[in-house]
């Protein structure tokens, strides 16, 4: 693997956000989600687990570089069938950073909620995607919201029996015209549910999955202006944390974006663009793969922490094309240019509403 050559600790002062998966596999089939795809497309699940040996090399590599360990990034992590492996694992280094989970939450029983709890975890994020019973079924195909609801108010049962304030509680919702005027009644739902904060992110249209229309892109803007505005003031009015909702482009703002587009192909390249993810964000697969941000799709890995160390990887020449690229050094690739980690803009174009490729990785 080609490297720079640069003396000294490549990463020097740098403190990364870290996802990684421990598994490849989700129990559930969301109908927005990338994992349908592999049921659409007739693919079968090959499930593979991250050995524990390999999640230390990760620890052991990024040791004083990481500023959160998110324990899941595209799969749910409680189809692991020893995740007490990890959190043991954890235990033992006593780690100084924030560890966080993502997951649907429906796997959770009571010994591995008493662990995750006892492990010193910070955050549990909750993927739900309907406030009511209706629409959180039809969007979550093999989910339950009854039960989800009842695995919530086990982790706070537990919470208070334990004596811990943490994890504190998080609910996670990818907005569509199906569920968007659910979004108020998140806010109820959290304040019920003792749910911290609120995150909503823009649906990813997967082509092959027919939800292009689905997008908030094709609502009446001035119906999800007018939701967005509910939801902020119910979040005032009761406390509960809402992240960014960013509204969506006007039709001038659609036009600009067109004439900038066929401008950018007239000179071969675009310019001006920054992204700091690159600097801030690592992403592992439960092989061992090494990707830059949360939305790598159809781009090769920078390269795998087994057969090289991260240091390796991030000093070599695609984490350093890469670099220049983000920084607007470079013209950047057309994947970045239509990028789907909606929120890293300063504004939504109707790039962000694209159709994204995806081609399943073997699983």
């Amino acid at each position: 693997m080609e490297t720079n050559g640069n003396q000294g600790d490549p990463l020097e002062e740098l403190r990364f956000r870290v996802a990684l998966d421990t598994t490849t596999v989700c129990n559930l089939r969301c109908r927005q989600c990338f994992h349908s795809l592999y049921h659409l497309r007739g693919l079968p699940y090959r499930q593979h687990e991250m050995p524990a040996a390999l999640f230390e090399k990760i620890l052991d590599e990024l040791d004083g570089h990481i500023e959160s360990l998110i324990l899941s990034c595209s799969a749910e992590p409680f189809t692991n069938s020893d995740f007490h492996r990890y959190l043991a694992i954890l235990r033992r280094r006593a780690p100084v950073f924030e560890k966080w989970i993502a997951t649907n939450g429906l796997l959770l029983d009571e010994p591995l909620a008493r662990d995750l709890i006892e492990s010193g975890l910070d955050w549990m994020v909750f993927s739900i995607d309907g406030a009511r019973r209706e629409t959180y079924n039809a969007l979550r195909a093999g989910g339950d919201f009854d039960r989800l609801m009842d695995r919530i108010d086990m982790v706070n049962r537990l919470k208070t029996e334990m004596q811990s304030d943490r994890p504190f509680l998080r609910f996670n919702v990818t907005v569509s015209r199906t569920n968007l005027d659910d979004l108020p009644l998140f806010v109820d739902l959290a304040s019920e549910k003792q749910i911290a904060e609120l995150t909503v992110q823009h649906l990813v249209p997967f082509r092959g999955l027919n939800l292009k229309r689905e997008t908030l892109f094709y609502e009446s803007r001035r119906k999800v202006r007018e939701v967005f505005d509910q939801t902020r003031e119910r979040a005032r009015q009761l406390g509960v944390r809402v992240g960014d909702l960013q509204s969506l482009p006007s039709p001038l703002q659609c036009f600009g974006d067109l004439v900038a587009g066929m401008a950018r192909r007239l000179r071969g390249h675009a310019t001006g663009l920054y992204c700091n993810l690159v600097w801030l964000t690592v992403v592992f697969s439960s092989r061992g793969d090494v990707f830059p941000c949360f939305c790598w799709f159809n781009e090769p890995p920078m390269g795998n922490i087994r057969d090289h160390s991260f240091r390796e990887i991030w000093a070599s020449e695609p984490y350093r094309r890469l670099q220049a690229e983000a920084a607007g050094q470079l013209p950047p690739r057309r994947h970045c240019m239509e990028c789907s980690h909606l929120g890293r803009h300063r504004w939504l174009s109707r790039r962000s509403f694209r159709e994204q490729e995806l081609i399943p990785y073997e699983m």
